[in-house]
Order: C-alpha cells, then structure tokens, then sequence
C-alpha cells in the first residue's frame, strides 16, 4: 500500500511540474490567456478563411500592455477537412493573430492553442446524461485528452493527459475524440483531428491560449 501512494504522489508531483513550465523553445514568451470561443466552427461545414473569436475570460498583460477581461482574440481557418466514412477523419487548423483590447488599439500577435474544454452547457448535458446512464463510466469520461504533434486513437477515444515531458508547452484536449496540435504562432495557432467523426467546437468552448505580441 505505502508502495502505491509513494506511486501516487510522485505521478501527481509530476504532472504539476509539467503543467507549471513556463513555455519554451518556440512558444518562448507567449502568456497562457483564459479564454472562451465566440461562435462554433465544425469543420463539417466551416470554409478556409471564416472568421473565428474567442473572449478573454480573465484580465492579463501582454507585452506590457492591459488586456481587460470581454476583449477579443481573433483570426480564421485556415484549412478544414470533412469527415468521411472510410476515407478521412475530420480536421481544423486555426490560427489567432489579432487582439483586440475591449479599451484601445488592436494589434498583431502570435498564438498557440494549449488546451480546448467542453463549453459549459456541453458539460452539464454530459452530466445530466451521464446520470441516466446514457454515456457511459465517469472513468471513460476522462480517457479524453491529447498530445502535441499527434494523436492515438482507440474506441473514438484520444489517449495520453498532455503532451511528452520536455515538451515546450503543456497541451491538453478535454472534448471527446478530439486531438489538439499546438502550432507556435505565425500562421498557425493549432491543429485538432477527431479520425471518426467530425471536429466540432461548440460556442463558448472554453481555451487557453498563449499569446504574444509580434
């Protein structure tokens, strides 16, 4: 038993280092930015160029400039393929190169996606579906996750709770069937792959997002 908790303890001391890090190598300099998506994009019927948004959830400084909570990140798709039986998983790649400051000038940055949620109302229907035993143990509930530069696949589920150690960004993908690729900034911020079915990010899906100005 002492031999399982001492297990435990180093695993669970493991994962907080990993989430701790601040980013290097390419994301170096972002700041993690709490946000949540404007208006849902589906790459079963989203086009190369549509606008997208996410609000800011919370008030940050990036590159020495106030960034009240309610401002806008935004930017577009930039390639999206639908799924199809047999032939493709589904996929969306974004990127977020403005900042709009709810007061003030907006300007150009970079922005890596680190991590992508269930939106409020999606969890609380899981919940409540969950409790009639709908979908499924709790225990699969949380076999979701996902893994820089790729992804594994088994029973529609994506398996691994964040990227490998070393990585320069911790990245984590909590929707189901859903792998989450951070891109460092430029003209991409992310790439997500859901290999049976479609990527389908709801409004107010929940985000973090490292963001710096260029």
């Amino acid at each position: 038993m002492r031999l399982k908790v001492g297990i435990a303890v180093v695993m669970v001391a493991a994962v907080c280092t990993l989430a701790a890090q601040e980013p290097g190598g390419a994301f170096e300099g972002q700041i993690p930015v709490n946000c949540t998506l404007k208006k849902a994009v589906d790459s079963r019927d989203a086009k190369v160029g549509q606008e997208i948004a996410a609000v800011t959830e919370k008030p940050t400084t990036i590159n020495g400039v106030a960034i009240p909570r309610g401002s806008l990140l935004t930017g577009h798709v930039v390639d999206v393929a639908a799924f199809k039986k047999g032939q493709n998983g589904g996929s969306l790649t974004i990127v977020f190169d403005k900042l709009e400051p709810k007061k003030g000038t907006a300007f150009p940055v970079d922005a890596s996606v680190y991590r992508i949620a269930l939106s409020e109302n999606q969890v609380l229907g899981q919940k409540s579906d969950a409790d009639m035993g709908m979908r499924g143990s709790a225990a699969e509930q949380q076999t979701t996750a996902a893994v820089r530069g790729g992804s594994d696949n088994m029973d529609n589920h994506v398996n691994g709770m964040a990227s490998a150690s070393g990585a320069p960004v911790h990245v984590e993908s909590a929707i189901p069937g859903v792998a989450l690729s951070a891109v460092a900034g430029g003209e991409k911020s992310a790439f997500m792959l859901a290999p049976k079915d479609d990527v389908n990010l709801a409004g107010s899906t929940e985000m973090v997002i490292g963001v710096k100005a260029k």
